[in-house]
């Protein structure tokens, strides 16, 4: 009996999934400060937006982004 090796082909595929960008959601934030951070994220990838936070709040930047997006809803994925 002889035994034979053989391989088969294997394709990788790469998700064709695009960004998403965040979105400026105007009357939701109660104070300028907050309608400020979120006008200048508006348009920005989740990554991009945390890292322009952590300029503003070195320790809390992913509180705050969070805070943005699901408390007050000033800034909505789409």
């Amino acid at each position: 009996m002889t035994k034979s090796n053989t391989t088969k082909a294997v394709k990788t595929i790469a998700p064709s999934v695009s960004a998403q960008t965040l979105s400026y959601v105007s009357g939701k934030a109660r104070s300028e400060e907050n309608v400020k951070r979120a006008k200048a994220v508006s348009g920005m990838s989740m990554e991009k937006a945390l890292a322009h936070y952590a300029t503003l709040y070195p320790k809390g930047a992913k509180t705050h982004l969070n805070y943005d997006i699901s408390k007050i809803c000033s800034l909505k994925l789409g």
